[in-house]
C-alpha cells in the first residue's frame, strides 16, 4: 500500500516552511525596500520584481538539480511509491495555473508588460513545480535516497530515525550548516520498512 502521511511528517514540513520563509523574508524584505527607495518605485512593485527573479531562480536551480541529481543516482534499489501528498500537489498546480492565467488575461495592459510577463512566468512556473512534486517517488538507489524530488546521498547522511504511526515516517539529518534546515520527513509504507532500514545500513558503511 502506499505510505501515508503521517503527524510527525506534517510537523516536519510545517517547522521547514516556518524556517525557510522568516530567513526569506529576512534576506529579501530589506532589498524590496532599498529597491523601492532607489528606482522611487512603489513598495508593491518592488516585492513583485524581487520575488519574481528570486523565484524564477529557484525553479530554475530546483529542476536543474533534479535532473542532475536524477541522472548520477544509479540504479533503483527499491521503489517506495508516489508522495503521498500526490492529489494535494496535482490540485494545487491546477488552482495556481488556472487562477494565475485567469489573473494574468484579465488585467494584462500593454502599459506594464515587466510585471505583466513576471505574472505569466509565475502562471507557468508554479504549476509546472508542483506538476513535478506530484510525480516524484520514494525511492533508494546506489546513491542515495531518492527523496521525491532530490537526492540525499549517502555520504550526506547523518542519521535517521523511525518516528510516526506504525513508527513508519523516516526522519533524516543531513551534515551541513545550518542543522535545523537539514532535516526531513519521509513515510514509508510499512512493508519496505525493513527493507529500507536495511539497505540505509548497509550504503551507509560503505560510505565511511
Amino acid at each position: 500500500m502506499p505510505a501515508k502521511m503521517s503527524l510527525a511528517a506534517w510537523g516536519r514540513g510545517m517547522k521547514n516552511a516556518l524556517y525557510m520563509g522568516a530567513i526569506i523574508s529576512a534576506i529579501l524584505g530589506p532589498i524590496i525596500y532599498v529597491l523601492s527607495a532607489v528606482s522611487h518605485r512603489s513598495v508593491s512593485d518592488s516585492f513583485k520584481i524581487v520575488m519574481g527573479i528570486f523565484f524564477i531562480v529557484c525553479f530554475f536551480a530546483f529542476f536543474l538539480n533534479r535532473i542532475i541529481t536524477h541522472t548520477t543516482s544509479g540504479t533503483v534499489l527499491l521503489d517506495c511509491g508516489p508522495n503521498p501528498n500526490r492529489m494535494l500537489f496535482l490540485l494545487c498546480s491546477v488552482v495556481f495555473g488556472y487562477f494565475g492565467f485567469t489573473d494574468y488575461y484579465q488585467n494584462f495592459v500593454p502599459e506594464f508588460m515587466t510585471f505583466e510577463f513576471i505574472d505569466l512566468i509565475f502562471a507557468i512556473l508554479f504549476p509546472a513545480l508542483y506538476l513535478s512534486l506530484a510525480f516524484g517517488r520514494l525511492q533508494i538507489r546506489e546513491q542515495g535516497i531518492w527523496a521525491y524530488w532530490g537526492l540525499l546521498k549517502w555520504k550526506n547522511l547523518k542519521s535517521f530515525e523511525w518516528q510516526g504511526t506504525d513508527h513508519c515516517t523516516l526522519m533524516v539529518q543531513s551534515h551541513g550548516h545550518f542543522q535545523f534546515l537539514r532535516r526531513g520527513a519521509l513515510p514509508v509504507p510499512l512493508e519496505h520498512k525493513a527493507k529500507v532500514e536495511e539497505l540505509i545500513n548497509t550504503y551507509r558503511i560503505a560510505e565511511a
